[in-house]
């Protein structure tokens, strides 16, 4: 399988401005990317394919990995569905599995690898999504992420705890995507396969959401929000993208 990491350029739309080599890296679908930024205004991208391969690359220079990880805990290869890296901790890598585990991994250590695995849903995990903090944060809500589901929850989680801080049960099918507002610091949307987007401001109530909508009859896939935090980009099964305000 030709499998790369290929870099564009919205300023020229006909073809990539870099890509990796298919022979090096990966050999397996890549289910995730993530981009960290690292110095003179360079970028880590840290790709993980099913297989449980980790490459981190330079965005400046894809001709081969700098970091190669072949993701194991304990004796077990673990397989990956999604990952996210905390705001302030860049070496820190959090990834969910298709078994419902949260791993922890440290990918610039003398010793890079998993540290830590923990039970944290009952179905494959889909997205994993740390809270967008800035410098002033306080850390206790710097170390807050979410995650959802295909067992039909999100849970809010501490980066310091080892269970979840509340538990979301609203959804009414597979969890396919969540993600914090980028300005307001306790509103956060979800989606599911029912086609319903919700919303929750966990400063006015956690047990029923602030909003219910049903966006499509198809599955919702992917949401985003727009920088200013007024707008929910929303995609959904048949290709079709809803803006919602």
């Amino acid at each position: 399988a030709r499998v790369e990491v290929v870099i564009w350029d919205t300023r020229q739309k006909h073809t990539p401005i870099a890509r990796t080599k298919f022979s090096l890296g990966h050999s397996h679908p890549l289910y995730s990317i993530v981009i960290t930024r690292s110095v003179q205004n360079r970028e880590n991208i840290i790709s993980v394919s099913n297989d449980g391969r980790l490459c981190v690359w330079d965005d400046h220079l894809l001709i081969e990995p700098k970091i190669e990880l072949d993701l194991n805990f304990g004796r077990e290869e673990i397989t990956t569905s999604c990952i996210a890296v905390p705001t302030r901790d860049t070496s820190l890598l959090v990834l969910g599995s298709d078994e419902g585990y949260v791993y922890k991994a440290r990918i610039h250590d003398d010793r890079p690898g998993i540290k830590s695995g923990l039970q944290s849903h009952q179905g494959p995990i889909t997205t994993i999504a740390f809270h967008p903090a800035d410098k002033q944060t306080p850390k206790e809500v710097a170390d807050l992420y979410l995650t959802s589901s295909y067992d039909w929850t999100c849970k809010l989680w501490s980066n310091s705890i080892d269970k979840p801080l509340i538990v979301f049960e609203q959804a009414h099918d597979y969890v396919h995507d969540i993600q914090w507002s980028p300005i307001h610091p306790s509103l956060f949307a979800m989606i599911d396969g029912s086609g319903i987007i919700t919303l929750w401001n966990l400063l006015e109530e956690t047990e029923v959401p602030i909003l219910t909508k049903q966006l499509s009859e198809y599955s919702l896939s992917r949401l985003r929000w727009s920088e200013d935090g007024k707008e929910i980009c929303v995609g959904d099964a048949t290709g079709k993208v809803f803006v919602y305000e």
